[in-house]
């Protein structure tokens, strides 16, 4: 059922919005940047000018919340500017409510109102209540923006695991801990709008890349830790500035130790129980490496900061979003016993600062694209960090072991699927994380390794901000080696006719290649 709440639109006011009204069938507004995050203050100077060059075709969010610790809420108004870059004429404009899904219990977000220009606006939903349609009074042309104003609550779900724990009320810990929680603009690629109802078995979020400009009262005693820069206020609330990115998350909380760290221009803070130093250090440690790593081979991580924070996951070793990790507590818990598993989860979810948010692909479509190709890199930038052994024992637990296995009982199946469409006999993930960490090592292994980082530098240059196809990845790799490798990409990829020999030719050339 929707989650719709009536009580403020008699009285709901206007904040912050101004659209110009031009002439003909079509709103028109000047084509400029945002307004929000202007000066890009989290990207590293060398790098403000060229997103400066992007500010005018992303959207924009300025958001004014307060965070409740009694009524387990977030919510305020956000004034949402958006630039028509979809190339259609538009009628409504799509915000996706992941709260409303199903597997958050007792979690929503409740719309209080909308606003354009003054104008109050009636809001409209699917039969799922995951998505809210804003329907604009005159329809909006490419090229042209329009801000719209929303008020909301957020109710977070209590001690919840729906995915993964990403959204979730940590009573024990004393954490909110917030990804997908506020409305945002639904993502588009080239089959338009991405409206499919949100799904537990992956990750939920498909969005564009936008700035963001959030000040948010939060109850006394509790840190914020955020992407972007935050920065406390005097009156006790905190100002953060993110962007661009894909999507803002944020964990509120209390108790947590900082350890700090540089990798070159940018500084990682690991944010750990007092109980879990030892093992935050070793964290901070393999983090700095990693980044290093990525920076040289792919192209520089372009923000002033990284947050990486201990929170209480399911079903998950860690979840990556722009500019902060969250890392699963159990495994903190159980290192220094289990560090292979750490380092392997901290080099993957780096990784995904990469492959998923400053160069995106639909990750419920071509979830392959993001989870191996971030598995094969998470090996490389292992092998250079702690050495071949180390990495070739991630190979094998990570991408090799697992695909035997689903290929030794249900046998082979497509690793391009959708997450709509997955196979009930093969689970998605054994496929995504191992036969496509294994496709891309195979291309690696034909076309070199110079050529195959080569290839990843110039796709990352090529993709950042954008949303890349698998065509947009094979070109990336032919280019850069000059071979066609349509028939290597179907195979690993596109067909489902590999056998335990496959793996058994593959593997040791990949090892001796470490």
């Amino acid at each position: 059922m929707t989650k719709l709440s009536s009580r403020r639109w008699e009285i709901f006011a206007l904040f912050l919005v101004v659209v110009l009204l031009g002439t003909g069938s079509s709103l028109a507004a000047t084509p400029v940047a945002s307004p929000v995050a202007a000066e890009l203050e989290p990207v590293l100077p060398d790098y403000q000018q060229v997103f400066a060059e992007h500010l005018g075709t992303m959207p924009g969010y300025e958001l004014e919340l307060t965070l409740d610790e009694n009524q387990s809420t977030i919510g305020g108004t956000m004034v949402v500017t958006f630039p028509n870059e979809t190339g259609m004429t538009i009628d409504a404009l799509p915000f996706r409510l992941y709260p409303n899904a199903s597997y958050y219990g007792e979690g929503g977000i409740s719309i209080d109102g909308i606003a354009i220009a003054g104008t109050v606006v009636s809001p409209r939903f699917d039969d799922s209540g995951t998505v809210l349609f804003v329907d604009l009074p005159r329809p909006l042309a490419p090229g042209n923006s329009i801000a719209v104003s929303i008020d909301f609550t957020t109710v977070v779900p209590q001690n919840a695991g729906g995915s993964f724990g990403i959204l979730n009320h940590d009573l024990t810990n004393g954490k909110f801990v917030l990804a997908d929680w506020y409305p945002i603009v639904a993502g588009w690629d080239e089959t338009g709008w991405r409206l499919e109802p949100p799904t537990d078995q992956g990750d939920p979020t498909f969005s564009m890349t936008s700035v963001y400009d959030v000040r948010l009262a939060v109850p006394a005693g509790y840190d914020v830790i955020a992407s972007g820069e935050e920065s406390q206020q005097r009156d006790g609330s905190v100002h953060i500035e993110s962007g661009p990115v894909r999507e803002f998350a944020m964990v509120a909380v209390q108790r947590l130790q900082v350890i700090s760290g540089q990798a070159g221009d940018t500084a990682i803070s690991v944010h750990v129980d007092p109980l879990h130093e030892a093992n935050g250090r070793h964290m901070l440690d393999v983090a700095v490496s990693a980044l290093a790593f990525y920076n040289d081979a792919f192209g520089p991580y372009p923000f002033r900061e990284l947050d990486i924070v201990e929170t209480n996951l399911s079903l998950a070793y860690g979840v990556s979003w722009s500019g902060i990790l969250f890392i699963n507590q159990t495994q903190l818990d159980l290192a220094p016993d289990n560090l292979a598993t750490l380092d392997f989860t901290i080099f993957h979810e780096i990784g995904h600062q990469w492959w998923g948010a400053a160069i995106g692909a639909n990750s419920n479509d071509h979830t392959y694209m993001v989870e191996g190709l971030t598995n094969a890199t998470a090996l490389l930038a292992q092998a250079a960090v702690q050495g071949p052994d180390a990495a070739a024992t991630s190979l094998y637990a990570w991408i090799v072991t697992p695909y035997l296995n689903l290929l030794a009982g249900s046998g082979d199946a497509v690793a391009d699927v959708s997450i709509f469409d997955q196979p009930a006999t093969a689970p998605l993930s054994t496929l995504a994380y191992g036969k496509g960490g294994l496709g891309f090592l195979a291309i690696r292994n034909q076309i070199g390794n110079d050529a195959f980082i080569d290839a990843l530098a110039a796709y990352a240059d090529r993709f950042r901000l954008g949303i890349a196809e698998p065509a947009d990845l094979r070109a990336a790799f032919e280019a850069a080696s000059r071979q066609s490798l349509q028939d290597l990409w179907t195979f690993w990829f596109d067909s489902a006719t590999t056998t335990p020999a496959d793996i058994e030719a593959l593997v040791p050339q990949i090892v001796a290649s470490l």
